[in-house]
């Protein structure tokens, strides 16, 4: 017998962009962080594709739509680090278009295989070029082809998608929240929330989490001196763009990556939460401001933009790797 949960959430009119969206909040266990706040977790690997990047893939795309400026015969390119290309790939699949997404080669390889199996055209950009020649390269084939370019660093229905994410976390946290902390990669997600939530409340904390290495609003770093190759997917392209509202941020935290990949695992094995290397990176930044005077007792709310099994490949999983590595080799010696 079908089950009616399955059928009441999934009406057969409705299309899976429905599902964008709605994502659970979540509170650590504060015994297991030795600070005196609560702690939250957005977790937006429940959105369809498993990454906040749903969210601005179906509002880049339908807004194109609406506009005239995308239509069934036109070819999309874009440049990414990879879980934007995943939401905009699956996205192209259900809608029909063509699409090419331009990558550095730096990115993990689970993403490189999600989208070949969603269809999608992929184009390598050289490592040691940074995501700048991503773009750039993405900017050359949709002037060569004629295919319409997302250029999400520069598309401002990217943060736009956003004041619905703010919306769902002031009802969630029923307005109490004190301090909002993100990671920032285009910065649409930031801007959009951080607007959103400073207009109900301006005493709240908008904190953006960059890695060092490519630390640019917080001036550690140059454009000359940043680079995409720090090792924390998702954060920190080497560039500001467009869509970050520098207005919408109060703070600026800096994280290394090894504090960032300790803390996500931390989260894993604490929390039995499957989360990816950037909520390490938002996370830790929220420990650490927990333990400022002025800050105990607060309520923080992190963004947690995807999960795990998007980094399988990466350090993150070093360690279970070569657990698994020891157990392998011992059942094999074991039968010998």
């Amino acid at each position: 017998m079908a089950d009616d949960r399955v059928i009441k959430n999934f009406p057969p009119e409705g299309s899976i962009l429905d599902h964008v969206g709605d994502t659970p909040v979540v509170r650590l266990h504060p015994d297991r962080w030795g600070v005196e706040a609560e702690i939250f977790l957005k977790l937006e690997h429940f959105n369809p594709w498993l990454s906040i990047k749903d969210r601005a893939a179906k509002s880049m795309i339908l807004t194109a739509e609406r506009d005239g400026r995308l239509t069934k015969s036109t070819p999309i390119v874009e440049a990414t680090t990879g879980n934007t290309g995943v939401s905009l790939a699956a996205i192209a699949a259900q809608r029909g278009y063509v699409i090419t997404i331009v990558m550095p080669e730096y990115v993990s390889r689970e993403r490189m295989v999600l989208l070949a199996m969603l269809g999608a055209r992929i184009e390598l950009t050289p490592a040691h070029l940074g995501y700048r020649e991503t773009v750039r390269r993405a900017q050359e084939l949709a002037t060569r082809t004629g295919a319409f370019y997302i250029d999400q660093s520069n598309n401002m229905a990217n943060p736009a998608a956003h004041t619905e994410t703010g919306a769902e976390i002031w009802a969630q946290m029923q307005g109490d929240i004190d301090v909002f902390v993100a990671g920032v990669g285009t910065g649409g997600h930031i801007s959009g929330v951080g607007r959103y939530l400073r207009a109900r409340n301006p005493d709240v904390r908008v904190v953006a989490v960059e890695p060092q290495g490519a630390a640019l609003l917080s001036g550690r770093d140059s454009l000359d001196s940043a680079r995409s190759t720090h090792g924390i997917l998702g954060i920190g392209p080497g560039a500001v763009f467009a869509t970050t509202d520098r207005s919408a941020i109060t703070d600026v935290f800096v994280t290394t990556k090894d504090d960032t990949y300790r803390v996500a695992r931390d989260i894993i094995r604490n929390e039995g939460l499957l989360v990816g290397i950037s909520s390490g990176a938002t996370l830790h930044a929220a420990l650490t401001l927990a333990r400022q005077p002025e800050l105990r007792g607060k309520r923080f709310l992190c963004m947690a933009p995807s999960q795990t099994e998007r980094y399988l490949s990466t350090a993150l999983t070093d360690e279970a790797d070569a657990h698994v590595d020891a157990l392998l080799s011992e059942t094999a010696t074991s039968e010998v």
